[in-house]
């Protein structure tokens, strides 16, 4: 806490957080990340793997949602230690276009996003 002022609040000069809780938090990437890959990117087949390096053991979930944001999928899976692959297989009807792909701890915090471009389905 302290004194704030009110031109402090209008300019955005207050920066609030606790920088010791942030230090334990997982990695958050919005993209490119070397602890977490997403390929291939553009999708050819019907599935697509993500790998993890790094990553803090437990549990996870990765979300398919469209450009509206409607959920399409959803798989839960568990990291052990150290190098995971999880494969996702789409459905074969699925249209071509732009997806976006989240991964979330169990305290749904955000660890991944990024999109996913699917060009054809066999």
């Amino acid at each position: 806490g302290g004194v704030y002022h009110a031109s402090d609040l209008a300019n955005s000069n207050i920066l609030f957080g606790n920088p010791a809780a942030t230090a334990q938090q997982p990695a958050v990437n919005i993209g490119g990340s070397t602890m977490i890959k997403l390929y291939p990117n553009p999708v050819e087949n019907d599935q697509f793997t993500v790998r993890f390096t790094n990553l803090a053991p437990g549990d996870y979930s990765l979300q398919l949602t469209d450009q509206l944001g409607q959920q399409l999928l959803l798989k839960k899976f568990t990291i052990m230690s150290g190098s995971h692959a999880e494969n996702v297989r789409l459905q074969h009807d699925m249209a071509k276009g732009v997806y976006m792909i989240r991964v979330t701890n169990l305290q749904d915090q955000q660890v991944f996003i990024e999109k996913l471009m699917v060009t054809k389905l066999k």
